[in-house]
């Protein structure tokens, strides 16, 4: 039941305000309690951030994991308009001219402009029977021919029916059978005197590489050259350059990407770990944890990958090194990567091979830098629970107890804190009744003698 509240009544205090001003001071354990709660949310929430920054690394590393990453090849020709080309991890450098003579085109029949097919009839397109009914538009026999499914498309230009072989090439000249009874092919034009109207002849697209004729029904040609597909656009007038080499802008690409996550761990990690601008410490501010972390990420890119039997054993023979840790970088630089391009781009030509298994080498306890971090950063990241979950799993799971502990505490501590309360408005309650009495009895008090007085002068007066 609530206790019932006097303020001031007898004894002129403000019992509200002296009540609350000595809550205050009872409740300073609990401002500190959730001062310490606040601040670990708030390191739990770095936590968080710290794993994010972490995973985007990962991606990165994945990709200098794989073999292909670095013999990715690429090919270049000296006159896009004539031909264009790419090239795959399968394909040889090398140098290639080539002559184009004629391309490849497919064989277009088109019909008379307007006509129609009045009696109707089956008729066949490279073997495969349609049939019309009689008074059948261009229109209708446009979407008969379509939905056979005859290797062939039929679409309406200039209101006349053209019918083109999905197929290029001499091999993709396309066969008509005609209506023996209605001649609906001749109505309609596709057919003169048993021959069809061809508006373009199929024609197979012929070249010469490297003094070879070659003849191919396609202008797309992947069976030429091993791991390139060339494109076929034009004739020419002069021999074009086609040249596959290894594609070390693509190499460089990934490794730039690589070098950009990381560099942006390590900053967060220095930023989170320092002081901010006010000078106060940083949310990981002394955190051994983070510190470990740190120093293993600068370790695992600098040390030499044990084992290798090639010129470059390390990040920094091809050109990538930790920035200076000077004072005049600053903290935030620490460990951070830069690469020199011009070392690396020379490495990857000396010896692609080599700079490939300095990232990727995985036997035995021979392992790439990419492969060593990417396993460490996944020891980091990872969730689950136990011996299961990663290093910053578990770190938030030991927050969310120290934080759930101080809940538990600040709720016992409310729960004193209103006990408290409770009990000095008792006290000061029982401090206004009593005045209360004591007052009035006072006033009882002095109206007796008033009383007495009163009765004493006036028998005096009767003397």
């Amino acid at each position: 039941m609530p206790t019932m509240q006097i303020s001031g009544l007898a004894s002129g205090l403000d019992t509200e305000s002296i009540i609350q001003e000595l809550m205050a001071i009872e409740r300073r354990p609990v401002t500190l309690l959730e001062t310490r709660k606040a601040d670990l949310d708030v390191e739990y929430n770095a936590w968080g951030d710290v794993r994010t920054r972490l995973t985007s690394l990962q991606s990165p590393l994945t990709t200098l994991k794989l073999s292909f990453t670095f013999t990715a090849k690429k090919a270049t020709s000296s006159n896009e308009s004539i031909l264009t080309a790419s090239a795959g991890t399968a394909a040889t450098p090398g140098a290639y001219t080539v002559e184009v003579t004629s391309l490849a085109k497919a064989h277009v029949v088109a019909s008379a402009q307007g006509a129609t097919a009045p009696e109707g009839g089956t008729f066949a397109i490279n073997s495969q029977e349609i049939s019309v009914s009689a008074g059948a538009t261009l229109a209708n026999v446009r979407d008969a021919i379509n939905n056979a499914e005859a290797g062939v498309t039929a679409q309406l230009i200039d209101d006349r029916l053209v019918i083109t072989s999905n197929t290029t090439g001499t091999a993709g000249t396309i066969s008509f059978s005609d209506d023996p009874t209605t001649n609906v092919l001749e109505d309609l034009g596709v057919l003169v005197s048993g021959s069809p109207n061809t508006v373009q002849s199929a024609a197979d697209a012929a070249l010469t590489i490297n003094g070879l004729d070659v003849i191919r029904s396609t202008n797309t040609i992947t069976d030429l050259i091993e791991g390139v597909t060339i494109n076929l656009k034009d004739t020419t007038a002069s021999p074009v350059t086609l040249t596959v080499a290894s594609d070390t802008e693509a190499i460089t690409g990934a490794v730039q990407a690589f070098v950009d996550q990381y560099n942006s761990v390590m900053d967060f990690l220095a930023t989170k770990m320092g002081k901010t601008a006010t000078g106060e410490p940083a949310e990981l501010f002394g955190d051994p944890t983070a510190a470990r972390i740190q120093q293993q990420l600068k370790q695992l890119v600098t040390d030499r990958v044990a084992g290798l039997t090639a010129s470059y054993t390390s990040l920094a023979d091809i050109g990538i090194t930790t920035a200076d840790t000077s004072a005049t970088l600053g903290f935030s630089q620490a460990g951070k990567l830069t690469i020199d391009t011009a070392k690396l781009q020379a490495a990857l030509e000396d010896d692609p091979d080599a700079v490939a298994a300095l990232f990727n080498s995985n036997t035995g306890t021979t392992k790439g830098v990419a492969v060593r971090l990417a396993s460490y950063v996944d020891s980091l990241v990872k969730y689950g629970t136990g011996v299961g979950a990663g290093v910053i799993n578990n770190k938030q799971d030991m927050i969310s107890e120290q934080m759930k502990d101080l809940e538990d505490q600040i709720a016992r501590w409310e729960d004193r804190l209103a006990l408290r309360e409770e009990r000095l408005w008792r006290q000061f309650t029982a401090l206004e009744q009593a005045l209360s009495t004591m007052q009035a009895q006072g006033i009882w008090l002095s109206s007796q003698i008033s009383s007495l007085s009163g009765v004493q002068a006036s028998q005096t007066s009767s003397k």
